[in-house]
């Protein structure tokens, strides 16, 4: 993951792909999130989540990182939620496919509204 402060208050991160992410502290003016509104960061095994967990343990007070949660198998991946300073949830996770064509090549499990879809 690549790191460019550029602003006084504000950061960029991006992570390998062409996706970029704008982190801007608002202080006090940004409500909490709950754990499933989330962002998401893949890494590349199990070995390093638990290092990211080891680092934001380590690193909870020098970033007013709010809440870090243990490492866990749960929905096909292995990861740790964490709480920012500013309230925001975050995943570490590794997930040993793509997720992102697997979600896709999986297809619908749940109907527009709610009820799984269970004849696959």
């Amino acid at each position: 993951m690549e790191c460019v402060q550029h602003g006084i208050t504000s950061m960029v991160i991006r992570c390998g792909l062409k996706f970029h992410i704008v982190c801007v502290n608002l202080g006090d003016a940004c409500p909490p999130c709950n754990m499933h509104n989330h962002w998401g960061i893949d890494v590349t095994s199990e070995a390093e989540v638990d290092a990211a967990h080891e680092a934001a343990i380590r690193l909870k007070d020098a970033y007013g990182i709010q809440e870090v949660q243990q490492p866990e198998r749960r929905h096909g991946v292995y990861s740790f939620y964490m709480v920012d300073l500013n309230g925001s949830w975050w995943e570490i996770q590794y997930y040993p496919g793509f997720q992102n064509d697997d979600m896709f090549d999986f297809g619908d499990r749940f109907t527009p509204d709610g009820k799984a879809i269970t004849d696959r």
